[in-house]
């Protein structure tokens, strides 16, 4: 194990921000006894984490970081998302024959026989759909509270995905839409099925409150890939996919900032989560978000090459995270940094940012 860690991380890389390897090398650690330990005994299971690890390293981490109890559920919720994402965003399928398995998926998400072949930008999309039956074993074998909100939440999303096929994003509105659509559902299901696991405690602010903040929540992730990935999504084969609305004429910078409200949301949202490891999971992700969207800010590479926090600061957010004060604090310094790169190109909306560093604050006072 210690010899396949140290063939994939050069050091060199590092020298000099020292202060990342220590973390990086914890979380490469953490994340091999976590999968052992969340893998269980059956081939379906192994199956699932191992398409998670693929599929996405940022969601690997945080979902395996959370209670065990909780990690099942959301990894399934996560990859069946995944599964009928990569229906949408194949590009090299007509948006008509979309249109059948996106508003159907719903009806086959149990079905263990059930195999879509035909659909997947790359080998690992491929392979969650061709052998989607193991996904829909490890499915079945929650609890069927967890089932609904997942079935219910796919339902949502297939038909959302199918408006948007053939429709451009142009206002800002319909940008909103379609992250509710493909990220808000997310949101506000993910802390259903931590609340149904008694992982975390119900809310005490009104339901239409904790919808509304979690489905912002969800956006605001959302957002923050769409601004990052614009390259990705302009290369795409054989035709581009946008995202961006053409409403927002200084495109680059006017996202970022749309994206702000959805931090105070965030930031809102963030105390009313009781447990911890579901604290942190979701403390990292908006810390990574809003460090992200700094790091995108009047950045003309994102245009020409991949934009993206490099693997030790990630690691160094995730380390550094323990608890609700570190979390708001690492948030409030990367808000800081976001405010001096929009003051120095003189940026007229310096009023949300200042909002979520005084937020920041608040939460900071009442610790």
């Amino acid at each position: 194990m210690v010899r396949n860690i140290f063939r994939v991380f050069d050091i060199s890389k590092y020298i000099s921000h020292p202060g990342q390897i220590i973390p990086l090398l914890k979380l490469i650690f953490n994340q091999s006894s976590l999968t052992i330990r969340h893998e269980k005994k059956s081939p379906e299971w192994v199956w699932c984490f191992d398409l998670l690890k693929k599929t996405s390293r940022s969601f690997n981490f945080l979902i395996l970081g959370i209670r065990p109890d909780l990690v099942r559920p959301v990894a399934v919720f996560y990859l069946i998302a995944r599964a009928l994402d990569s229906i949408e965003d194949d590009m090299k399928v007509p948006s008509k024959e979309k249109e059948k398995p996106l508003c159907e998926f719903y009806t086959h998400i149990g079905d263990e026989d059930w195999v879509l072949p035909g659909f997947g930008a790359n080998p690992n999309e491929v392979k969650l759909l061709k052998e989607y039956g193991n996904l829909a074993k490890c499915y079945n074998s929650l609890h069927p509270t967890h089932q609904g909100v997942i079935r219910d939440a796919i339902k949502e999303m297939g038909f959302g995905m199918n408006q948007f096929l053939d429709e451009d994003i142009v206002s800002l509105a319909q940008y909103n839409k379609y992250c509710y659509y493909v990220a808000g559902l997310v949101g506000i299901n993910a802390i259903e099925l931590s609340i149904l696991s008694k992982v975390c405690a119900p809310f005490s602010i009104p339901d239409e409150t904790k919808r509304s903040l979690c489905i912002s929540a969800g956006l605001l992730l959302q957002k923050v890939n769409i601004i990052r990935d614009i390259r990705e999504d302009l290369l795409q084969i054989p035709q581009p996919r946008i995202f961006w609305p053409k409403e927002a004429v200084n495109c680059l910078n006017e996202l970022v900032i749309n994206a702000l409200p959805h931090m105070f949301d965030g930031l809102t949202l963030y105390p009313n989560v009781s447990d911890l490891s579901c604290q942190k999971s979701l403390g990292v992700a908006f810390t990574m978000g809003i460090a992200t969207l700094a790091l995108c800010y009047n950045n003309e590479n994102v245009f020409t090459t991949i934009v993206k926090l490099k693997k030790g600061e990630a690691a160094w957010i995730y380390d550094n995270c323990s608890d609700f004060a570190s979390v708001i604090w690492l948030d409030r310094i990367y808000l800081c940094k976001l405010k001096s790169k929009m003051e120095g190109n003189k940026e007229k909306n310096i009023s949300l940012v200042d909002k979520c560093i005084q937020k920041c604050d608040e939460l900071l006072r009442n610790v």
